[in-house]
């Protein structure tokens, strides 16, 4: 299968007449109506006895499927009923099944998505949790006209963001219809709580929060997910606009657990999903998940998912909260998360932040060489570093090239973060830094009066020269009196004396 490319896999097996998506991404066609679809099937099929388990929603298959890995491919599991005797009624109900999910492909008039109630912010006081997410367009309008976020358009998604772009960055992502709902109520209490509630207001001080109330072609029914390979083509797409995002919360549902990956390797993910169990109201960090359909192996509500993130561009740590089992119409998702988002957010962004630049308020280019402990961190984007820490007290030393280094000691407090703005002198012995802004001047006025110096040399020079090298008016030479030689021999006397006889002798 692997080695085609399929436009829909289908499946179809025993259980209450009923659609299972299991490619919760791109590859649903915009056409596809799950509800109706569902309500076709009904009609379709005449065998309607649900004293059947429904296999669609065993983890085995879900996992097959992941091990497919066919990411371009719609995939859809059809449960035919729970008497399969009659083959008639059941290939019957595979043309319908077969008909219509062509018709999605082919192109048929989507349903109504626009609802004439006026939309709030907070969407719980107009639609039920199965509705809410129709009025998207509008409620991020309100939430827009209250300017306390950022709303940008990435690919078909809408991103509300948080904060003055101070690292950390987060993105919260729902992945499902029922949790669309919980992340819109969020961004309102975001919005209304940002001045009166110091942890709200501390977090969107300090970090930057992107919000993904839907995603396109959202999952509108749940199941257990044994991996995150299919959110993968939503999480890189914000990646690209927001490439500081290192830590991602999917929401969705399926259970009553949270799994995680630590693509870091620095073990906070594990610290975070602990946290965020602890504060919830019904998941609890002891025993064994509660919408468990396999009461012979247990599921815990907290693991870590073991996948091979190589296959990411740059892979993130991911904590995926299942906060609903399938079977359940919960009405109070948010009011059950909204302490365990808030406070893993918080501890999220506990550790120690801040600017790094020169003598003269330049940021220093990234990257930046940060020990703490035994631990070795590089900064990412110029001028600015942040560095995840448990509580406790730490030294920090500063590398960087052309630079000196630079150490300090710093605390960090549970769910607070530090900030220590660094400020980085240029090694003496650096070629560059002599030619500075304030060394230039300096450099240049001295290059200036040393050319002074020379010409004024060369010109005495040159004058001296030309006053010792005068001539007689006749020609001859002047000779200078100490160039006299008061050694001379007598032949010259006599050469020279012209009173004396040359033939004159003394007796």
């Amino acid at each position: 299968l692997q080695n085609h490319e399929f436009d829909a896999l289908l499946l179809f097996g025993q259980g209450l007449p009923k659609s299972t998506l299991f490619s919760a991404g791109i590859n649903t066609p915009s056409h596809f109506d799950q509800k109706k679809f569902d309500d076709s099937l009904m009609v379709t099929s005449i065998n309607k006895t649900i004293n059947c388990a429904n296999y669609m929603l065993d983890r085995t298959v879900s996992s097959m499927i992941d091990t497919l890995n066919m990411m371009k491919t719609f995939q859809l599991g059809v449960s035919l009923g729970c008497d399969l005797n009659r083959p008639e009624l059941t290939l019957a109900t595979v043309a319908a099944v077969l008909q219509i999910v062509i018709s999605a492909f082919i192109g048929v008039k989507d349903f109504i998505t626009e609802y004439s109630a006026p939309p709030s912010i907070n969407l719980a006081n107009y639609f039920s949790p199965t509705k809410t997410v129709v009025a998207t367009s509008a409620s991020l309008q309100r939430i827009e006209e209250k300017n306390c976020a950022l709303m940008i358009d990435i690919g078909s998604m809408k991103a509300i963001v948080f904060g003055n772009g101070r690292m950390p960055h987060t993105l919260v992502m729902a992945v499902e219809k029922k949790t669309s709902s919980l992340v819109y109520e969020f961004a309102a209490d975001l919005c209304a709580e940002s001045l009166q509630n110091q942890s709200i207001r501390e977090l969107l001080n300090t970090s930057t929060l992107i919000l993904i109330p839907s995603i396109p072609y959202k999952q509108l029914y749940c199941y257990d997910y044994t991996s995150l390979m299919q959110f993968r083509p939503f999480v890189e797409k914000v990646l690209n606009i927001y490439p500081l995002i290192d830590y991602v919360i999917l929401l969705g549902t399926g259970g009553m657990k949270v799994r995680y990956t630590d693509a870091s390797g620095l073990g906070r993910v594990k610290d975070l999903a602990l946290n965020y169990v602890s504060l919830h109201s019904l998941i609890g960090t002891i025993g064994s998940e509660m919408c468990n359909r396999n009461d012979l192996t247990p599921q815990s509500t907290v693991s870590e998912f073991h996948e091979r993130m190589e296959k990411w561009q740059k892979a993130p740590d991911i904590l995926l909260v299942q906060a609903a089992c399938c079977y359940e119409q919960r009405q109070r998702l948010y009011a059950e998360n909204k302490a365990s988002l808030i406070s893993t957010l918080s501890k999220r962004v506990q550790g120690l932040s801040g600017t790094i630049k020169g003598m003269y308020g330049k940021p220093v280019k990234a990257p930046v060489k940060l020990t703490v402990g035994g631990s070795v961190f590089y900064t990412k984007y110029d001028g600015y570093y942040y560095i995840w820490l448990s509580p406790g007290i730490y030294t920090v030393s500063v590398y960087k090239e052309s630079y000196q280094p630079y150490t300090f000691s710093t605390e960090i407090a549970l769910s607070k973060q530090t900030i220590h703005d660094i400020l980085l002198t240029e090694s003496s012995s650096s070629f560059s830094s002599l030619f500075n802004r304030k060394n230039f001047f300096v450099l240049f006025t001295a290059f200036c009066i040393l050319v002074l110096v020379f010409i004024g040399l060369y010109r005495l020079i040159i004058l001296h020269k030309a006053k010792s090298t005068k001539r007689w008016r006749d020609g001859f030479e002047r000779l200078p009196l100490n160039d006299f030689d008061s050694n001379v021999s007598d032949d010259d006397d006599i050469v020279l004396g012209s009173t004396k006889s040359f033939l004159q002798r003394p007796y």
